[in-house]
């Protein structure tokens, strides 16, 4: 993974902060995208050093399309060019289905489905530009 550029979404804890660390490790220049938990910005820092890698941490709420286009842009203007992308964001409301707004559903269905589509998207538009 030696000087690759990697995406992880869901990148300030559990999985996604695993395989960041992992890539981080393997020698790949990683940028973590995180939504409201913004220890990953800690973390970036952290890989960068121990790892003498480049590091970036974003937030970006992989259910907004045009902030997961921008969010593309601003990787590829920071690091030149991306490799890999792990989609790896996802949420879950802590109460049964039946209880949850109508909102809180949307909100959870947006991250896990549209999220990968708005992904697609936006590198769609990125690899046609070049």
């Amino acid at each position: 993974m030696k000087d690759k550029v990697v995406v992880v979404t869901g990148a300030a804890d559990g999985i996604g902060l695993a395989v960041a660390e992992a890539m981080a490790e393997a020698g790949a220049n990683v940028a973590l995208w995180y939504n409201s938990n913004d220890a990953a910005v800690e973390k970036a820092k952290s890989f960068g050093s121990v790892h003498a890698i480049k590091a970036v941490a974003y937030q970006v709420d992989v259910s907004q399309a045009n902030q997961v286009s921008q969010s593309i842009s601003r990787v590829i203007e920071d690091f030149g060019k991306i490799d890999v992308f792990v989609a790896n964001a996802g949420m879950a409301i802590s109460k049964p289905i039946l209880e949850q707004t109508l909102d809180e559903y949307h909100k959870q269905m947006s991250v896990k489905q549209m999220s990968v589509n708005g992904m697609k998207t936006g590198f769609m538009c990125w690899h046609t530009s070049y």
